[in-house]
């Protein structure tokens, strides 16, 4: 579905409330669409379709705050591989995390934040459940007790992991 192009800010901001899941999807992509709407929207799951708006990497390049926390939806929430790995190299860390976060997230970017120089994207990788026995093994080495613990918790460790992290001195791990 397209919507109007002369659509204002309101009326869009209205129907991205109330329109249907195709009206929503539509002023996801309308390039009327204020950054306010846009984050709305990505909030409410249409995260893949706000970033298909066609005026998104100027907002990206403008560093408007929402603009971060748009681009973390868009990470924890698309399937599309090609997207993760951009956002994975991401100056933002909240969206390093959301990719982290992401199941669909590929073997070789997880591994990759794994050696993220931030915390709270190594602990998102060691508790993502998409996560392969080798990146876990290289985080219960991680010299911050958070991301070991995040191993230790993980639904998928192996055994053999399990049993190195029993000997941690942190209590928590």
């Amino acid at each position: 579905m397209t919507l109007q192009d002369d659509l204002t800010e309101e009326q869009l901001a209205k129907l991205a409330r109330v329109g249907t899941d195709e009206e929503k999807r539509a002023v996801a992509m309308h390039p009327n669409a204020s950054l306010e709407t846009l984050l709305y929207l990505s909030k409410i799951d249409f995260a893949d379709d706000v970033d298909r708006n066609p005026l998104l990497p100027l907002y990206i390049e403008s560093g408007f705050d929402d603009i971060v926390k748009i681009l973390e939806k868009i990470a924890e929430q698309t399937q599309r591989g090609e997207r993760l790995e951009e956002l994975a190299s991401s100056i933002w860390n909240d969206v390093r995390f959301g990719v982290a976060n992401n199941e669909s997230t590929s073997p070789a970017t997880l591994f990759l934040l794994a050696k993220d120089k931030e915390e709270v994207v190594r602990r998102a990788v060691a508790w993502n459940s998409g996560t392969p026995p080798d990146t876990l093994s290289f985080l219960a080495k991680d010299e911050e007790w958070s991301v070991r613990y995040g191993v230790a918790s993980n639904a998928i460790v192996p055994q053999a992991i399990l049993f190195f992290l029993a000997k941690d001195t942190q209590a928590y791990v």
